[in-house]
């Protein structure tokens, strides 16, 4: 089935350059969750890939999203994208291709970790320390609320804890609040690297 969808990516050779090629498949990504809607971009792409029909436009738009989402979900690798080529698919086409897939690798991962980040659940406690003979008890109002969802889905949860035991959670929601820090300042690092080597580069060429 799939090599037979990898068949399509011979429509791409009546692509004139290697821009138009570069244009597809960012469109691709800025609609992987919307899907490709409007007619105006549909039958730009028609008239790039030089076909006589819309319905053989989406074989093609398909064989590419499934590409995009083996190399960024799947950590596909240059060699694993050329396996999956047909065998008689124009040595430029390939090339370019990898090359493509290469250039937006660092942008379509660092996107995707960013999402993943945004669609953790927010959480928020309150808690009263309540004296008891002999012991101390926290009584835990935990709520938590999923902004992914509209309206705001809130869950409330109240439990007892004994002091040990509410030192010991804390402790693990530090830990986990500063691995979360880190995955985020990993994650924009790589990016702004780029931009003062941009940055210092033109200022080179000035």
């Amino acid at each position: 089935m799939e090599d037979t969808l990898h068949l399509q990516l011979h429509k791409l050779s009546a692509l004139k350059s290697e821009e138009a090629l570069d244009q597809l498949l960012c469109t691709l990504w800025k609609t992987r969750k919307t899907g490709l809607h409007s007619p105006h971009q549909k039958s730009h792409f028609q008239s790039l890939l030089n076909l006589p029909s819309l319905s053989q436009l989406h074989p093609v738009l398909a064989c590419l999203r499934s590409l995009i989402r083996k190399w960024v979900h799947e950590n596909f690798t240059g060699d694993d994208l050329l396996k999956l080529f047909p065998p008689d698919l124009p040595l430029d086409l390939q090339s370019n291709l990898v090359v493509l897939f290469h250039k937006y690798q660092s942008q379509w991962k660092d996107e995707v970790a960013r999402e993943q980040l945004r669609s953790l659940p927010r959480t928020s406690v309150s808690y009263q320390v309540k004296t008891r003979p002999a012991n101390r008890v926290a009584v835990i109002n935990l709520k938590l609320q999923d902004y992914t969802k509209s309206p705001l889905d809130e869950i409330e949860v109240k439990f007892q804890l004994t002091r040990d035991t509410l030192e010991a959670m804390l402790r693990s929601l530090t830990y986990i609040k500063e691995q979360l820090s880190s995955m985020v300042g990993t994650i924009s690092g790589p990016s702004q690297k780029k931009q003062k080597q941009s940055d210092h580069l033109q200022e080179q060429g000035d």
